[in-house]
């Protein structure tokens, strides 16, 4: 009978937890070894990297125990064919031998720098190591064996042979339970439905890769000799290409592809004694593993650019949150001065009463007068006035119009009625800006003698849009006109609050919005278009110092 103090202490350590995970390891380990024992790799290694990425280290030492009896047993009833070194050396679980190095790939080295983050050329790294090193021990283990007869004849090249179906395997299932290392745990996983499947790109892909591999399948068997080996080598393209479309994931779906198709074309055995050639398994792993890296390479071309345009998004969304605190003061300084302008008409009026006789009062008053109109000029091309009143509409109708027929300029804008309402402040206020700019721009030439706007506005992909397309004719006749409104014309550009002196600076302006710019010659003068964008939209970004490229992928 246990003891209440055994007991909690088993408890307190979970030795039950313990004996089920050596329990379970062993039973699946036996299974793999019955069931594919004429398997042309050891697939048995595939479970122990398996183990070692997947299991916590507090359950290795019950992963060792569950090999040790199976391969101990196993290994207890050729005592009399092979000797006893040989059954004490192969009862040494591999495991064991592997687990210092994923140990330290996993705690010193960094292989997972994040949850779900990986570092691929750590990861190769590990399987060359990996492989290397249960190959180096299966070698040694062949020096212990003794047959009946005598020694056993070691074949030539069987370090190498045990070495590149080693790798074979590793390269082969490393990538794979990464993948389930990375995924999802928080059970929100399912299946994907039909039409889930008949809607993804990638099921689309692969299903293409699945034919090109299976259309180089039949050409391999009608195929003379001499061409079956450049059949053999071309089915690594399906898989390029998809490494290609998808990045590093694809890329071991596809390697995975590739590697079964050429397994059911070419006879492959792992034991030196059993024969088979080296030359198929050696492109199979240089082309996996060369697909690993260049799939690695594109994913972490693209896990930059994302990081890119995130920080490009976040500037832009801070630019526009400026330009809407800048407009919001200009509105404030325009109001400020309103004000101002009926103070000074009251004080006008007192000192007219007061102070100044009545032979100086008509002079007195236009001189007020006009500096009244001076100030109300100055707020209404700081903030104008229609603007906060009646909407974005009357801006552009009003005040545009107001300070194009003070300069001898004909003047009409269509506008989408209310659509310019749902767009939010920053963008009004961009439009506005650009629309004064556009305004300004096209109309600096002397023979300019009309103006008009046209502005659109709607949603592309849950993002709303607006287009400005500005055109101004040229007349020669007007030319005169234009020197008689000399002061007029050179007074537009402050009147409308434009500062810009290019297009270029223009062009910087738009790209806050994610926009673009087109400026083009018509027959009847110039035209100038720009498209704005009321939300994110992924933006083409300009990178300045390279970030060194890391195989970090997601």
């Amino acid at each position: 009978m246990i003891t209440p103090f055994i007991r909690r202490h088993l408890a307190a350590h979970h030795w039950d937890i313990h004996a089920l995970v050596a329990l379970g390891y062993a039973v699946i380990y036996l299974l793999i070894v019955r069931m594919l024992a004429q398997a042309p790799w050891p697939f048995a290694y595939g479970l122990r990297v398996a183990c070692l990425f997947l299991v916590p280290y507090r359950y290795w030492p019950a992963l060792a125990l569950g090999e040790l009896l199976p391969l101990g047993y196993h290994n207890a009833q050729h005592f009399s064919d092979y000797g006893w070194a040989w059954c004490v050396v192969a009862s040494i679980p591999p495991i064991v031998l592997g687990m210092p190095v994923v140990g330290w790939f996993r705690k010193r080295a960094a292989l997972f720098p994040e949850r779900r983050l990986v570092d691929i050329s750590k990861l190769l790294y590990c399987t060359l190591i990996l492989s290397t090193l249960w190959a180096i021990t299966a070698y040694l283990r062949l020096f212990t064996l003794h047959l009946p007869t005598g020694s056993y004849p070691i074949p030539a090249g069987a370090l190498f042979f045990y070495w590149i179906n080693h790798y074979m395997v590793l390269v082969l299932f490393v990538p794979w339970v990464v993948m389930v290392r990375m995924g999802d745990n928080d059970g929100s996983w399912r299946l994907p439905t039909i039409r889930e499947l008949a809607l993804s790109p990638l099921a689309r892909d692969t299903a293409i890769t699945v034919l090109a591999l299976v259309c180089l399948m039949a050409l391999h068997h009608v195929a003379t000799d001499p061409s079956k080996s450049a059949m053999l080598m071309s089915l690594f393209l399906p898989a390029a290409w998809l490494t290609l479309r998808r990045g590093w994931r694809a890329a071991v779906l596809g390697g995975t592809l590739s590697l079964i198709s050429m397994s059911a074309l070419v006879p492959f055995a792992w034991k030196p004694s059993a024969g088979g050639t080296f030359e198929p398994q050696v492109f199979m792993a240089l082309a996996m593993t060369s697909l690993y890296v260049f799939g690695a390479h594109i994913s972490a071309q693209w896990r930059l650019r994302e990081h890119a345009q995130r920080t490009a998004q976040a500037n832009q969304e801070a630019i526009r949150e400026g330009l809407l605190f800048g407009e919001f003061r200009l509105q404030q300084t325009s109001q400020a001065l309103e004000s101002v302008v009926d103070v000074l008409r009251i004080d006008h009026a007192n000192v007219l009463a007061r102070f100044v006789p009545e032979a100086e009062k008509n002079h007195y008053s236009k001189e007020a007068m006009q500096l009244h109109a001076q100030v109300y000029r100055l707020a209404e091309s700081i903030h104008p006035s229609a603007w906060r009143q009646r909407g974005l509409d009357a801006a552009l109708g009003e005040t545009v119009a107001q300070a194009l027929a003070e300069a001898g300029i004909g003047y009409s804008c269509q506008t989408p009625g209310r659509g310019l309402r749902f767009l939010s402040q920053a963008a009004q206020a961009g439009l506005y800006r650009t629309a004064c700019e556009v305004v300004a721009f096209i109309s600096a030439s002397p023979a300019c003698d009309g103006v008009s706007l046209t502005i659109r506005s709607g949603r592309y992909r849950g993002v709303r849009w607006v287009a400005l397309r500005g055109k101004a004719t040229r007349n020669a006749a007007h030319v005169a006109t234009a020197l008689l409104l000399s002061q007029e014309r050179e007074r537009l550009a402050p009147k409308l609050g434009a500062r810009m002196n290019s297009l270029d600076e223009l062009r910087q302006f738009v790209r806050v919005f994610d926009g673009t710019l087109r400026f083009r010659q018509i027959p009847e003068g110039v035209g100038l278009s720009v498209l704005l964008c009321d939300g994110s939209l992924p933006s083409s970004v300009q990178t300045g110092e390279a970030t060194p490229l890391r195989l970090w992928v997601k």
